[in-house]
């Protein structure tokens, strides 16, 4: 499977990328109501 060979990768790119702009996103939401 060529997915088990970047497991890692795509867990740090997750990790680092799409979870804080998503936190940042939920963050200014809940701030401005």
């Amino acid at each position: 499977m060529l997915f088990k060979r970047a497991p890692n990768v795509l867990i740090t790119m997750y990790m680092g990328i799409i979870i804080p702009q998503a936190f940042k996103t939920m963050t200014v939401k809940s701030v401005n109501g």
